[in-house]
């Protein structure tokens, strides 16, 4: 699979995970509070925030634990590879 790919999977998985916890909390808040009066801001702000840092850190882990087939086996290690003639 390619970086991209895996890119995009992670943003999706992590995109509607916090949509999901966004919609529990403002649905928990609506039983209690009149929909117009229901405070959606901050929540709305920080599962935002909270989406882009789990997106980033979700990336780094999935190339981590299994590094792109368009690399090279050597430069998806970390290594150095040598000019081809």
């Amino acid at each position: 699979m390619s970086y991209e790919e895996k890119r995009t999977w992670a943003y999706l998985v992590t995109s509607a995970a916090a949509y999901l916890v966004y919609l529990v909390i403002i649905v928990g808040r609506v039983r209690h509070t009149p929909v117009a009066h229901v405070p959606y801001a901050a929540v709305l702000l920080w599962s935002c925030v909270a989406a882009m840092v789990a997106s980033m850190i979700g990336q780094l882990a999935v190339e981590t634990a299994r590094p792109s087939d368009s690399l090279p086996p050597r430069a998806a290690a970390g290594g150095m590879t040598q000019p081809t003639s």
